[in-house]
């Protein structure tokens, strides 16, 4: 895959999103800790006051739907429980968010696999911590 062919038909968005984090994982390399549980990067996150600009997973209790997901994947999650969690808001969003990226400092492919289909209509993409994002879906 050419370099950038990942973000073809990705909102603008996306992009300025991909920055921030990159931002955040150079912070994170001082607290390794803080990569763990996605509820934490999550909370960073909303501290940082991004949730006004998109939804987050695992977060509070979404006020509205946002055309971008991120779902946080911390180091000691079950990527799988974060994915149901994704799969139930594109359900609960049905429309209105189109893109989904999931941060992830574990992955587990076979989950992704299994259940990829439930992601019909919204474009998927993984970014694992200290890499480049790739397109799933």
């Amino acid at each position: 895959m050419a370099e950038n062919e990942w973000a073809t038909g990705l909102p603008e968005d996306v992009t300025t999103i991909l920055t921030q984090l990159r931002d955040m994982e150079e912070a994170m390399l001082e607290k390794p800790k803080s990569i763990n549980k996605g509820d934490d990067i999550a909370a960073r996150l909303d501290r940082r006051g991004l949730g006004d600009h998109f939804n987050i997973v695992p977060g509070t209790e979404m006020v509205k739907c946002h055309p971008i997901l991120l779902v946080a994947v911390g180091s000691k999650d079950k990527a799988e429980i974060r994915i149901f969690q994704a799969i139930e808001h594109i359900h609960n969003c049905s429309g209105i968010t189109t893109t989904i990226l999931f941060w992830a400092g574990t992955w587990d492919t076979g989950a992704w696999m299994e259940h990829a289909n439930s992601f019909k209509n919204v474009k998927v993409l993984l970014k694992l911590f200290y890499s480049e994002p790739i397109r799933l879906k």
